[in-house]
């Protein structure tokens, strides 16, 4: 919340959706309640209705989504994004992952996001800002999924839509890697849902290569998995259809 409330930018609607937690959460947030344009606290769907809940009380031109734990990485993000004049429908840009006693990473993203890309990676959901009016008109995030709905909405917007993108050299955010969707346990669910996405959306060939890697790290062929988790925006064209 702090990283929120220190921004410099000053035309920022600051909205919290809490699941009815009983951690103390919500006794932080009401101290906090007066620096708030929305506050609920109830019972929810999961994180995606959550987030779409939130979307739908909000009234900016952009939507940025952080879940508890992560922080905005320095106090005049939203400033200096904005003095950039951008306009595109999706802006992002890079990412820390904060790995607690194992150190800080910076997670670089690409000036470009294609087919290629989304196939083994994809905009990172606390590294972009995305245009209220495309998020809505999309529908949202699909709350069928359980931690791929950012995915799913990456893929809708950029192959199916054709939204437009810009990256923006700056660090988003530092990135909580002890969250659900870094969760040991629930990877299976996290594959599960990524190939539900690629086989509904991708060409079969882009499909087969994600299949073919994920089934050599379940077989911990590791080191051709992580071929193709590099080059797999390339391998396509080995099996590709004449």
């Amino acid at each position: 919340m702090e990283s929120v409330l220190n921004q410099t930018f000053n035309q920022l609607e600051y909205i919290i959706i809490d699941g009815d937690s009983k951690d103390g959460t919500q006794k932080e947030i009401e101290y906090h309640k007066h620096t708030l344009s929305h506050f609920i606290s109830e019972p929810d769907a999961g994180i995606f209705s959550a987030m779409n809940k939130g979307a739908t009380l909000s009234r900016g031109e952009y939507l940025y989504f952080l879940n508890a734990g992560d922080r905005i990485h320095s106090t005049s993000l939203f400033k200096d994004i904005f003095l950039l004049n951008v306009a595109e429908d999706l802006v992002y840009g890079d990412l820390i992952y904060d790995h607690g006693g194992n150190g800080l990473e910076l997670r670089k993203q690409p000036r470009r996001v294609d087919v290629g890309y989304l196939l083994t990676r994809t905009i990172y959901h606390p590294a972009v800002l995305i245009k209220r009016s495309l998020f809505l008109d999309l529908g949202g995030y699909d709350e069928t999924f359980r931690i791929a709905g950012d995915y799913d909405f990456m893929v809708r917007a950029i192959l199916c839509h054709h939204a437009t993108t810009r990256y923006v050299p700056l660090t988003f955010a530092d990135f909580d890697t002890s969250g659900v969707s870094s969760d040991l346990p629930n990877s299976e669910v996290h594959v599960t849902e990524r190939l539900r996405v690629q086989r509904q959306y991708f060409p079969p060939h882009y499909y087969y290569v994600s299949v073919l890697r994920f089934l050599l790290m379940r077989h911990r062929n590791l080191a051709i998995a992580r071929y193709l988790l590099k080059y797999g925006h390339n391998v396509y064209r080995l099996i590709k259809p004449v």
